[in-house]
């Protein structure tokens, strides 16, 4: 029988456990926490640009400032990533098995990494895919020449770019299952989480929009609320300011964001049983 993902129940769960267990997820992984943060701090640091300036010249700066200071920008780059990797796993593990502390990095943080390259291979081939379906609809429309001709094809594009979007969307929230598997030493299968998760695509898309909008609307408030406090008082150094107030914000988030797929994980799979390597010392 397959299960189902009780929607409200779950992301009313992701929030009140990391509200109320901040300090302990925190605890559980001071270093990579710390890690993360500190490479976060830098390339905000790195990219800090006035924030009077138009769009494209800050895009521009914030390129030549990373191209200038490369390998600083490098290191933060490493810390944050291997930094939330290794707090990834200690949050998945706190979540799922109540585990406190353990290794730095080791067998499960490797599995985590290479759970990520699986997927980002996956999801380049499936937007190869996509990208060759829409050129071929194009192609098709132009060969038939024509104003009708045109338009068909180009609504036809669009439909089909409407749904690629969503099932990408949907199959990426499906198999990002295969993390907290990862994090268990359960294998990471992006297969096995993408079958693991059968009648539940609608669910977890539901889930992932409940948790994630209020959260995006709130970070973004804070964050104009913050800059428009200090914009007056700092002038160009008021994004470095803000950056560095918002870290517990964004470990926050990131927090939000691993117990959501810990729940989930846990709601449709299970956790492991007694004796399996999940349960053995990292």
């Amino acid at each position: 029988m397959t299960k189902k993902l009780q929607v409200i129940r779950s992301a009313k769960e992701v929030f009140s456990g990391v509200t109320r267990h901040y300090f302990d997820l925190l605890r559980s992984a001071p270093v990579a926490s710390f890690a993360y943060l500190l490479g976060v701090a830098i390339f905000g640091y790195i990219t800090d640009q006035p924030a009077d300036l138009p769009r494209k010249e800050a895009n521009d700066a914030m390129m030549q400032a990373i191209v200038q200071q490369l390998p600083l920008a490098m290191a933060a780059s490493f810390l944050t990533l291997a930094g939330f990797i290794a707090a990834a796993v200690r949050w998945h593990r706190f979540v799922l098995l109540g585990e406190r502390g353990g290794p730095l990095w080791g067998r499960f943080e490797v599995r985590y990494l290479w759970t990520g390259f699986k997927l980002i291979l996956c999801g380049c081939l499936l937007a190869i895919v996509g990208g060759l379906l829409l050129f071929l609809v194009s192609f098709n429309g132009e060969a038939a020449g024509g104003l009708a001709g045109g338009q068909v094809s180009k609504i036809l594009a669009a439909c089909i770019m409407i749904a690629i979007y969503f099932g990408f969307t949907v199959w990426l929230i499906r198999v990002s299952v295969a993390f907290p598997d990862a994090a268990l030493g359960e294998g990471g299968s992006i297969g096995a989480a993408y079958r693991r998760t059968t009648g539940n695509a609608w669910r977890l898309l539901g889930y992932s929009l409940i948790v994630q909008i209020p959260l995006s609307v709130v970070v973004a408030l804070v964050q104009m609320a913050l800059a428009g406090a200090f914009a007056a008082l700092l002038g160009a150094s008021a994004k470095l300011v803000v950056t560095v107030l918002m870290l517990p914000l964004s470990l926050y988030v990131a927090m939000i964001g691993i117990t959501m797929l810990s729940v989930a994980y846990r709601e449709l799979v299970g956790l492991p049983q007694p004796g399996s390597e999940a349960a053995l010392p990292a």
